[in-house]
């Protein structure tokens, strides 16, 4: 990955992570989210748009090209107050960036999925070759965006299914203790992110 690199959902808890990772590389980004984003870096341009928003997203290609774009923005489990807002965010949200993507020639998109593909547990590592069942409203949008993703040509598409990201000062959003899980360091997977982005496959 190089030049400039374009962090959708920049503004929450692993974008703020990822462009510092990313600035730390000697990259340059562009960071849009909902909300504002305070961070400062003179390669970092911060803007605010939604990717419900095609002609906002296109307005943001067109006055900074990139390069590549790493997709994390998303609604949340958790936030869930409409399901019909999760799908529009998570499943055409996602629609309008690969879009854009094609109109503008980005050749590279990485997108931050999520395990919640699998319902179950598997007691073993879940593989690549493991089917998605998902059973609840999220893990279902993060499929459906998946399936588009990999359905379009006009860019190399490479997923990341993680699981919940955590780092120092962090509480575990779902209430879940480390006993009952295995959370991803954030910083692990900032570092997974670019090693993605060199795979056509997707990272399980």
């Amino acid at each position: 990955m190089s030049g400039r690199v374009l962090v959708t959902g920049g503004a929450g808890f692993f974008g703020r992570i990822l462009k510092r990772f990313l600035l730390d590389k000697g990259l340059s980004c562009v960071s849009i989210d909902v909300e504002p984003d305070d961070d400062s870096h003179d390669r970092l341009t911060t803007l605010v748009c939604d990717v419900r928003d095609e002609r906002g997203l296109n307005a943001v290609f067109s006055s900074h090209p990139v390069d590549a774009v790493i997709h994390c923005a998303a609604m949340l489990a958790h936030d869930v107050r409409s399901k019909k807002a999760l799908w529009e965010s998570n499943v055409r949200g996602t629609a309008n960036v690969a879009a854009t993507c094609e109109r503008h020639g980005v050749a590279k998109v990485v997108f931050l999925s999520s395990n919640c593909l699998w319902a179950r547990s598997f007691g073993r590592p879940v593989t690549e070759e493991d089917p998605p069942e998902p059973k609840e409203i999220y893990g279902r949008s993060k499929q459906a965006a998946e399936d588009m993703l990999l359905s379009r040509d006009g860019f190399d598409s490479v997923i990341l299914r993680c699981p919940t990201i955590i780092d120092a000062g962090r509480i575990d959003l779902l209430g879940i203790t480390r006993r009952t899980m295995s959370p991803s360091r954030a910083s692990a997977t900032a570092s997974a992110v670019m090693a993605c982005e060199r795979s056509r496959r997707p990272c399980s």
